[in-house]
């Protein structure tokens, strides 16, 4: 009798649990100040931005959730958003305007300056475009604590004339006030 039944809810939770909710995989966080709390809206992949008193503003799009990563500075004054896959991450920088907005900074292409770097410190190479193609990881590791220099990480495999090329944690610093790398 207690097989029975025992074998009967378990028909039963199997039959009905596709009318079940799914549960959403919730990506936020918050800043360091805490005054930002971040989320994913996730049906559409939104990345939002709200203050303490409930104004929120849309930052970006992401195109893995689960795999997102913000780096404030200290002063939050700008943020690097770390994006991408198991094929591979990318960063984007904002800089505050005011509260919540922030506006994406186009003026360095992050994975060209990176790599360029990289190539002349590691093999005295110089590159006019990214040859890191399979595998490529670009990440903020954080910032200084006077929120002068970001601290970015770069791996990731590809070819320069005909050769293989392999670059394994390079690290490198960033200035966003006056827009310098340097080598580490």
């Amino acid at each position: 009798m207690k097989t029975s039944l025992v074998l009967s809810v378990v028909a039963a939770i199997v039959a009905f649990a596709p009318l079940a909710p799914a549960r959403e995989s919730k990506a936020w966080g918050r800043s360091p100040s805490k005054y930002i709390t971040w989320s994913v809206d996730p049906a559409d992949n939104s990345l939002y931005f709200t203050n303490q008193e409930g104004s929120s503003s849309k930052l970006c799009d992401v195109s893995a959730p689960s795999a997102l990563k913000l780096t404030f500075s200290p002063d939050e004054k700008y943020v690097f958003v770390t994006d991408g896959s198991s094929i591979g991450t990318r960063v984007s920088l904002y800089k505050r305007n005011s509260g919540t907005k922030y506006s994406k900074v186009t003026a360095y292409d992050f994975d060209l300056a990176t790599q360029r770097l990289a190539l002349q410190v590691e093999a005295g190479k110089e590159i006019s475009s990214p040859v890191l193609k399979s595998s490529r990881y670009l990440d903020c590791a954080g910032w200084s604590k006077d929120g002068q220099w970001a601290y970015l990480t770069l791996s990731g495999e590809g070819t320069l004339n005909g050769r293989k090329v392999e670059i394994d944690g390079f690290k490198c610093i960033f200035n966003p006030a006056r827009g310098e790398f340097a080598s580490r």
